[in-house]
C-alpha cells in the first residue's frame, strides 16, 4: 500500500533548505527526474534562490524553512492488464511520473512552491516532495502540516486509487 510520510524534522535554519535539495539531488543513479512548480528548477541553485526570494519579499526568512513529505510507491498488489501494461513495475513507474510532475502544480494552486524528486533507492519508488513554508500568495507560513498533508492524499486517493492508499498519512 502507498502512504504519505510527513518527516518531522524542524529544517531550521540557513543551510536546512541547501542541505535537502542537495540529499534530493544526489549525482548518483537512485535519483531519476525532478519536478517544480513556482520555481525554476533547473538546478539547485535555482530551486533555493527561489524559495528564498518569496521569504525575503514577505520579511518572513526566520523559523522553519521547508516542509519535507515522502509518497511511497508500493510494488505489489496492482491489477494489471496485459493487453494494456508490461509490468506492475510499468504502471508504478508511469504513476509515480505523473504524481511527481502534477503534485507541485497542485501544491502551488494552494500557495506554495514546490519541488519533486523520485528516488529509487529502496525497495519502492518514493517521491520527495519539497515545500516551501512560506506562501507565495500572502507570505504567511504553512502550520496545519497535517491537514495539508491530508489535502493531498485526497487528491492523490482521487487521481491514483490503483496504487491503494490504505495506510494514509504517517508522521515519524
Amino acid at each position: 500500500m502507498s502512504f504519505i510520510k510527513i518527516v518531522p524534522k524542524d529544517y531550521l535554519g540557513y543551510d536546512a533548505l541547501p542541505n535537502i535539495i542537495k540529499y534530493c539531488l544526489r549525482d548518483d543513479r537512485e535519483y531519476i527526474e525532478r519536478y517544480g512548480a513556482g520555481v525554476i528548477d533547473n538546478c539547485s541553485e535555482n530551486i533555493i534562490n527561489g524559495f528564498n526570494f518569496i521569504k525575503r519579499h514577505y520579511h518572513n526568512t526566520g523559523g522553519k524553512q521547508l516542509h519535507h513529505f515522502i509518497i511511497s510507491i508500493y510494488r505489489y498488489k496492482y491489477i494489471t492488464d496485459k493487453k494494456y501494461w508490461k509490468s506492475k513495475q510499468e504502471i508504478e513507474s508511469i504513476a509515480c511520473s505523473l504524481i511527481a510532475k502534477e503534485l507541485p502544480f497542485f501544491i502551488e494552486n494552494r500557495g506554495f512552491q514546490c519541488c519533486s524528486f523520485i528516488h529509487d533507492d529502496t525497495d519502492y519508488l518514493h517521491i520527495h516532495l519539497i515545500v516551501n513554508s512560506v506562501s507565495w500568495k500572502d507570505g504567511k507560513k504553512l502550520t496545519n502540516i497535517k491537514s495539508f498533508a491530508n489535502d493531498i492524499l485526497k487528491y492523490l486517493i482521487s487521481n491514483y486509487a490503483i496504487l491503494d492508499w490504505k495506510r494514509g498519512i504517517k508522521c515519524y
